[in-house]
């Protein structure tokens, strides 16, 4: 019965009204501090886009951190698990674009560049929609230098969580813990590139992000989670 109301129009937009209000309140019940101050008070002030680049599975709470004043555009399945989240995800102020590595990836490669030079920043999982979990994809290195927005590594954590099951192991932050948004250092990528070089780039960005995720799990006394070696990147 909840599959069939969830597939309808109605239901999603319900559904995902719901879902939005309990990671509200889920939010209003932590304690935040921010890692890095001094580099994310140096990103917010530049101008122009950035990509904000975070692992899917530290989707729940990134998205209901906030916009920090900008226009935020976010890639996003058209599976019916992706409909929902993004019906979930308007109520935080972000904009929705459809298209995924596996389906649509070359139009949404075109809208998410429009969006980047039109001064959006993109937030995207450059792991998702189907993983391997926490390997970064090519398609990121591509959008950065289409766009020349700088790749800015973001994540979070919490010292109490649940992790789902899922292919990425999806965090859930629970009520009444500490967290913490953690910022990293921005990864400009030039417009000419080869393909060793691309492929080095996508390493660095992959390394940054697993190692800022660590440093957040550590912060709040929680054991980092690791890398999908079964089908990484050669």
């Amino acid at each position: 019965m909840l599959k069939t109301f969830i597939a309808r129009p109605v239901g999603r937009l319900i559904a995902g009204w719901l879902l939005a209000a309990t990671v509200r309140l889920i939010k209003a019940t932590m304690r935040w501090r921010v890692l890095h101050e001094a580099r994310r008070d140096a990103i917010l002030a530049r101008p122009g886009p950035v990509i904000l680049a975070f692992w899917h599975n530290r989707l729940m709470m990134m998205v209901a951190l906030g916009t920090f004043g900008r226009r935020v555009v976010l890639l996003q399945s058209r599976h019916r698990d992706g409909q929902l989240a993004s019906a979930a995800i308007r109520r935080f102020g972000i904009t929705t674009i459809w298209g995924s590595t596996a389906k649509g990836g070359a139009s949404a490669l075109r809208a998410l560049i429009r969006a980047g030079r039109a001064g959006d920043w993109i937030a995207l999982t450059p792991d998702g929609p189907r993983g391997p979990r926490m390997r970064c994809q090519p398609g990121i290195v591509m959008l950065a230098q289409r766009t020349g927005a700088p790749v800015v590594p973001v994540t979070w954590s919490s010292s109490r969580r649940e992790l789902l099951g899922t292919w990425d192991k999806m965090i859930i932050a629970l009520p009444f813990g500490g967290g913490v948004l953690s910022w990293g250092e921005p990864i400009e990528v030039p417009r000419d590139l080869d393909s060793e070089a691309v492929e080095d780039y996508r390493r660095r960005i992959e390394t940054a992000l697993t190692a800022l995720g660590d440093e957040a799990d550590a912060a709040v006394g929680v054991a980092p989670i690791a890398p999908d070696d079964s089908e990484a990147p050669p």
